[in-house]
Parts: structure tokens; C-alpha cells; sequence
């Protein structure tokens, strides 16, 4: 009898993250979650016995390393890893100071590059595997107060284009998600409170990244936009 697909969540201790996690874990998968909060990813965990749970700050490398061996030791190789770890800040440029741009940077692509490094040598040799990243429409159009993120999430998009290309053949996928705004806790309570009727809800967001990531056949979506359908928010 075949393994479950094993799936490695990044950033899953709340929203998109968590969402994901628990519709991979209904759908049949084994799931590994990794959040800087410990607390976070033991609730997620708690959610179904499919879920093993593993602290990772994906802005270090030798903690991305330690997660991953944590995974496999526990689940078996990653079939497909879900680069969903992100932060940010609303801010114009000049009031974003170094410490966060960095921060920003750092998890958003740095983080992406991380975990789809560790993960790919095995899939490689398996000739096998799908990587799919989270990132957002800030790629395809302009927000103010949103800089150093759109830097962030335009240079892993363009990390992962060239990605796919060097993986064309080898069985592996890159599938890049670029939706508009879900109504997480990444976003002020204020657009909260003022913009929910604009944005998605993160379950519903989750089915389709599921139903993409498992989807079988000669036919692959490598670039899935999802928006709300009244567009974008009225900032």
C-alpha cells in the first residue's frame, strides 16, 4: 500500500498556514508544520493526528536543516513543500527602517530559498515532487506602503521562474500562487474590521492550493492567480 503524500507547511501557525496545513491533513496527506511559534504549530498539531509539529525560524539555515530531518525522520521525504512562511510591514520606504527590510527579505525570499534547497536533493533523485510558494498579487500590481514585501515576494517569484526552468525534465514541479488579499492576521484590524467583505477567506484559499498541489497528469498550473472576486482592496 502507498505512503500518504508527506507535505511540509512553512509559516503554519495561523492563517493561510494553518489553513493549508488542515486541508492537507483532510485530504489524506502526512503534514509537517513549522512556525517561530512553538505554541502555534502545537495548536495546528493538535487539529488532526496527521500533523507532526517542528519550531523553524526559516531565516536560518541550520534551523530549516534540523525541521527537514525532523520531517522525514517522522513522515518520510517530502512530496511536496509548501513555501508559506511571510511577514511584513505597512509602511512606506522611507519610514521602513533597515532591521525590518531585512527581516522582510529574509523570510519572504531567503526563507523560500531555504527550504525548496533542502528538500530538492531528494526529490531530484526521485525524480519526483512539487514545490508551491505563496505569494501575492503585490507582484502584478502597485500597493502603496508594501516596498520592501513586493521586493521580497517579486524576487522569489523570479528566484522560481528560473527554478522551474532548471527543473524542466526532472519530474519536479514549481507551482507559484499569487493571490490578493485573505483575511489573516498579517493585515491591521482596521482593514480587517473595514475590508472583509473585499477578502478571501483562508480555508477557501487552501482547497485550491490542495486541489493544484495534488492534481495528477500531464498537465500542471504554474502560476495560480486567485483574487476575490470584487478585486482588489479599497485602501
Amino acid at each position: 500500500m502507498a505512503r500518504p503524500p508527506v507535505v511540509w507547511v512553512t509559516g503554519a501557525g495561523s492563517g493561510i498556514g494553518r489553513a493549508l496545513a488542515e486541508a492537507f491533513a483532510s485530504a489524506g496527506c502526512a503534514v509537517g508544520v513549522t512556525s517561530r511559534s512553538a505554541a502555534r504549530i502545537t495548536r495546528v498539531a493538535a487539529s488532526s493526528a496527521r500533523i507532526v509539529r517542528c519550531a523553524c525560524d526559516v531565516r536560518n539555515s541550520s534551523s530549516v536543516r534540523r525541521a527537514h530531518v525532523r520531517i522525514v525522520r517522522s513522515l518520510g521525504p517530502v512530496d511536496i513543500l509548501v513555501n508559506n512562511a511571510g511577514v511584513t510591514v505597512f509602511k512606506k520606504l522611507l519610514s521602513t527602517n533597515e532591521r525590518e527590510f531585512t527581516e522582510i527579505v529574509d523570510t519572504n525570499l531567503g526563507g523560500v530559498y531555504r527550504a525548496t534547497r533542502e528538500v530538492l536533493p531528494s526529490m531530484v533523485r526521485r525524480r519526483k515532487g512539487t514545490i508551491v510558494t505563496i505569494l501575492s498579487y503585490a507582484i502584478k500590481t502597485t500597493y502603496t506602503s508594501s516596498s520592501a514585501y513586493t521586493a521580497s515576494k517579486s524576487g522569489a517569484e523570479a528566484l522560481l521562474r528560473v527554478l522551474r526552468e532548471e527543473l524542466r525534465g526532472k519530474g519536479i514541479r514549481v507551482v507559484n500562487v499569487i493571490p490578493g488579499a485573505v483575511n489573516t492576521a498579517m493585515w491591521p484590524k482596521t482593514v480587517r474590521r473595514s475590508q472583509a467583505d473585499v477578502m478571501m477567506a483562508a480555508d477557501e484559499l487552501a482547497d485550491e492550493i490542495v486541489r493544484a498541489s495534488l492534481k495528477q497528469g500531464t498537465v500542471v498550473a504554474e502560476e495560480i492567480v486567485v483574487r476575490p472576486r470584487v478585486g482588489d482592496l479599497r485602501l
